[in-house]
């Protein structure tokens, strides 16, 4: 309890304020405007001090990017507004024409979150806000128009406590400001139960971290019950009902689960027992000062006002029969709502609003107060097992997990579930969907991805009855074509649109300026089915996405209605690349027919292939897919890796059973369904291969002629010659790396389709091939191939493979380069860059391409480059600062990133993907002061580093390091004859005279 609290707490409890407080303040942030098509956005300066500021050369930096004009003046008591467009914003609140309107920044402001430093002219930071959408910051932007504004501008702006919400005051005091003589209430800036999901029976201990100038007089935890079956909307009355919520004393004494007495942290514990299995409480946070302030979280513009957990013990037995407990691990998804809105939202409303709210609880977190309904247009209730869609809460997007427990790096603002069912047979379970959206992935052409989860429905007090029980089984989780859509799939914020009349699915702010949002749809809805050049279809059309998706379609047999009216796909405009990419959808008429054409995309696609060379191109794109992708074995390894999510055929029951028993599916064995896809693969593949041109060349053949082992620094590798009739054009090669059979379950497979390493398209035969070093990692497995092209553009089918499992490189650079100095924490950023220096360590020569430098910061040696023993390189975050600060040193290059001040780690990582040097770095201590290895042969120990002298070091010669020992005192001259004969004289006199004196009285000795 103490270690999970402790980390939870010190996030916050840690935060210090600015050493002190500046007269100009980040008073306002506005950073979501009620339309996307006005660019109003700004961010609001306001001088507390008692003195005019030159703002010349001042900056606003990080979120966006802003220089302050020469003579820009910001009075004492000034208001000033930093606008992402200056005359959108004067239109949007009408600001007197006397009002400071300074603009337009760089950028956009992330309404989920942004950093944004004002900087003065020699780039120190005057003030820094890092806000965040919803607790512990206000929930603003989207239909609210609401802005971020600061209490009082001698509050803190970098605690969230001090902000508020409330309709925009660009150049004026906020709405929210207080008055000078009043105190604000208590800051709560961090709320956490444990455990996250408690079982029945378990004591629930909630904190919150409460700090008040005053002093907290009383904090309470108010909590409500909402049972199984009795379920509580945000609209009914019994939901705000006092009666309802029960507050429990929270305290910082040290006593009753508090930890540590008088550390601002409060606690409560709620009794065993309020926990009971299927039952939702909810919790609020309330705290008074001493002087009667009070203040309540969440915050009123939060769309889910409380927060929760979910008491869940285990599922039930379906039919109490059916363990769930030895099937795999579905992640589990729980709705809790009220059976009538359940009945009419899911089973009977035809609309796309969300007609009621209820809960979403999915890997033990609560989604309180979210939307829900059917989905699948007119014929959404075709079907017992409907499809559903959730609609997530603004600042409480789901984070959701793939099909391998990773979550996803978007969180989503809306869920899309599939009931998973073809129009015909066979009856996959989802998996033949999993397979089709898989397939788009791989060829380029972006598609949902789909991830099994278990879906239960609590709308009764009683889990496990015959008839309307919890579990509803199988569903698919897909992605909603939105912006979390292109941001996961690393596309462009841009529109989506939808089947004719233009339908916006996404809308992106800045492409639809003064209500021309479908404009560019019109044009190119107008255009793309007309004969074009072939030039204008390269220009306008994603080509190779369009052959991904056009080439999918074709496998899977899509033979939907094919008229481009209709929804069966998704058209989206890419706002940097300025053309149009095809998404995929509505995959239900599929994997049934075995001959015959696909359908989809008719008249585009006649008008684009009207060009011989885009058809010949599409050709190659399938030919290659049949060859490398839709084969029985790369597609029986996918089917064999989604189904065992969801089928065990060792065991009496799996997934597929219960879902089936569950719905009343008429299939007899999950087994021979999973056949019949493996059947109407190479069926598919037959037909299409017999359909393709035949003007192709002969297929090459392919050895290994490299040393043995399968070094993977001595990879090489020979083709046959070229045959055909018509003249070489081009020779291509390609590495994929691909699973072994007996690869871990726990981890997705990797399939030949996708690349390693691809030569691109050579023009002049060579029948040779040395791999590039790096391009294979020892013990990993490979398949190599390579195909021809002739004159006419057409190219082979790929060779067979030559498979190989990599070994380790004959020579080695592990231990060879070290990182020898690090300046990470500069006096100015203006004049001083912060750098990286390597050494070579070795007594030979070290080739460093395809190295690469990770953690703090990235860069990657993509040229030849060769350190000499005992030499250095220096990698910079600035060069040309760099450059003036040393114009007589060479730079390797600038590296991306940048490494904080607290202290980091680098990592140099060798061609091959193998650690070669580490180091952790320590909070900079010194500004402008280097951290440098004293002795690199210690160099893992702290004692062999320290900091060096103001700027650094860089590429200072060797000997620095290490310096050699004094040297020893010279040897006197090599004695001669004579002076040996000398010294034996000398020596037999001495024995001589020690003989007499040891036989006198000591009275003559001393005589």
């Amino acid at each position: 309890m103490r270690s999970l609290f402790a980390y939870l707490f010190s996030c916050f409890c840690g935060l210090s304020s600015l050493a002190a407080q500046s007269s100009m303040v980040i008073n306002e942030i506005f950073s979501t405007g009620e339309s996307p098509t006005l660019r109003a956005e700004f961010v609001e300066l306001y001088n507390a001090g008692t003195a005019a500021q030159d703002l010349s050369g001042w900056r606003l930096q990080r979120g966006i990017a802003f220089e302050f004009p020469k003579g820009s003046i910001l009075q004492a008591g000034e208001y000033a507004i930093v606008a992402q467009n200056t005359r959108d914003l004067s239109r949007k609140f009408a600001l007197a024409s006397s009002a400071k309107n300074w603009g337009n920044y760089a950028g956009r402001l992330k309404s989920a979150g942004e950093c944004i430093e004002l900087a003065d002219a020699t780039g120190n930071i005057i003030d820094k806000v890092e806000y965040e959408l919803g607790f512990p910051y206000p929930t603003v932007g989207e239909s609210r128009g609401t802005s971020l504004q600061l209490m009082h501008p001698l509050l803190p702006n970098n605690e969230a406590a001090h902000w508020r919400s409330a309709m925009p005051t660009p150049a004026a005091a906020n709405v929210a400001v207080l008055l000078p003589s009043a105190n604000a209430a208590p800051r709560i800036d961090k709320v956490a139960h444990s455990p996250q999901q408690p079982k029945s029976g378990e004591t629930v201990l909630v904190r919150a971290h409460i700090q008040d100038a005053e002093g907290v007089q009383r904090a309470d935890v108010l909590y409500q019950i909402v049972p199984a079956g009795g379920y509580i909307r945000l609209k009914d009355a019994a939901y705000n009902n006092a009666r309802n919520w029960v507050a429990v004393a929270m305290n910082d004494e040290g006593k009753e689960g508090d930890e540590q007495a008088a550390d601002g942290i409060f606690s409560a514990r709620l009794p065993a027992s309020l926990q009971k299995h299927r039952q939702l409480i909810r919790y609020r946070i309330s705290a008074q000062d001493r002087t009667g302030k009070s203040i309540s979280v969440p915050y009123t513009d939060d769309p889910q006002p409380n927060f929760a957990y979910f008491c869940f013990d285990q599922p039930a037995p379906y039919l109490e029969k059916y363990s769930l407990r030895e099937l795999h691990p579905l992640p589990i998804c729980h709705l809790l709502a009220r059976r009538e809105d359940v009945e009419y939202n899911i089973n009977q409303y035809r609309g796309d609003s969300y007609k009621n709210t209820g809960t979403i609880v999915y890997n033990g977190t609560v989604y309180d107060h979210i939307g829900f309904r059917s989905r699948g247009y007119n014929n959404r209730h075709a079907r017992k097992k409907r499809n559903l869609k959730f609609n997530f809460n603004r600042a409480h997007h789901a984070e959701t997990l793939d099909n391998y427990g990773k979550p996803y790096p978007v969180k989503r603002g809306k869920w899309v579930l599939s009931g998973t069912w073809l129009l015909g047979k066979p009856h996959t379970q989802g998996i033949a969907e999993c397979l089709t959206y898989r397939l788009f992935n791989l060829q380029g052409a972006p598609a949902t991805h789909t991830d099994f989860l278990h879906l239960r429905v609590v709308t009764q007090p009683i889990e496990n009855d015959t008839i309307g029980n919890d579990f509803w089984g199988i569903y698919l989780l897909m992605e909603n074509f939105d912006k979390d859509f292109l941001q996961t799939h690393n596309l462009p914020n841009g529109n989506v649109y939808a089947y004719k009349p233009p339908k916006l699915r996404n809308q992106h702010p800045d492409s639809s300026l003064f209500g021309l949002a479908n404009a560019p749809y019109l044009e190119w809805d107008k255009n793309c089915e007309l004969p074009n050049t072939e030039a204008w279809w390269r220009t306008h059309l994603d080509l190779p996405a369009y052959f991904g998706f056009l080439a999918a379609q074709e496998i899977i047999a899509n033979r939907e209605t094919g008229y481009r009216k209709q929804h069966w796909w998704m058209e989206y405009h890419n706002p940097k690349a300025n053309n149009w990419t095809i998404f995929p959808w509505d995959m239900d008429a599929t994997w049934t027919q075995t001959t015959g054409n696909s359908t989809i995309s008719g008249a585009m696609r006649k008008a684009a292939f009207s060009h011989p060379a885009i058809q010949i191109e599409y050709i190659n794109h399938l030919r290659g897919v049949l060859d490398l992708l839709f084969t029985s074995e790369q597609m029986g390894m996918m089917i064999d890796e989604y189904a065992r999510f969801i089928y065990n055929p060792a065991k009496p029951q799996s997934m597929v059973d219960l879902d089936k028993m569950r719905w009343g599916h008429n299939y007899k064995n999950f087994g021979e369904e999973l056949q019949k896809l493996r059947r109407f693969v190479e069926a598919r593949r037959q037909y299409l291969l017999s359909k393709l041109p035949t003007e192709c060349p002969t297929t090459p053949t392919l050895r290994y002629t490299g040393a043995n082992g399968f070094p993977a620094d001595e990879l090489r590798f020979v083709c046959s010659e070229y045959k055909d009739s018509s003249p070489f054009a081009a020779m291509q090669w390609q590495l994929a790396e691909i699973s072994p059979s007996n690869a871990p379950a726990d981890r997705p497979r990797l399939y030949e389709y996708t690349p390693a390493w691809q030569s691109g398209e050579i023009s002049s035969f060579n029948a040779s091939l040395a791999l590039p070093k790096g391009a294979a990692r020892p013990n990993a497995l490979y398949r190599l191939r390579v195909r021809f092209k002739n004159r006419l553009g057409y190219y082979s089918h790929w060779s067979a493979p030559v498979e190989f499992t990599a070994g380790a490189p004959t020579q080695s650079i592990v231990g060879k380069i070290a990182f020898s100095e690090v300046l990470y924490h500069v006096e100015d950023k203006k004049t001083q860059s912060e750098f990286i220096e390597l050494r070579n360590v070795s007594k030979s020569e070290v080739q460093l391409q395809g190295c690469f430098v990770s953690g703090a910061v990235d860069f990657r040696f993509a040229q030849p480059l060769a350190l000499a023993p005992d030499s250095m390189l220096i990698l910079v975050a600035d060069s040309a600062l760099f450059r003036s600060q040393y114009p007589h040193l060479n730079i390797a290059g600038a590296y991306k990133g940048k490494i904080k001040k607290e202290g980091e780690s680098l990592y140099l990582y060798d061609v091959f993907a193998q650690l070669v040097d580490s180091l952790s770095l320590p909070e900079a201590k010194k500004k402008g002061h280097s951290y440098e290895a004293t002795d690199l042969v210690f160099r893992p120990l702290a004692s062999s580093w320290q900091w060096s002298p103001a700027g650094g070091t860089p590429l200072r010669a060797a000997a620095d390091l290490n310096p050699p020992p004094p040297p020893a005192p010279p040897l006197p001259p090599k004695p001669t004859a004579r002076d040996l004969v000398l010294l034996s004289w000398k020596e037999i006199l001495r024995q001589a005279k020690a003989a007499v004196f040891a036989n006198l009285p000591n009275e003559k000795r001393e005589t």
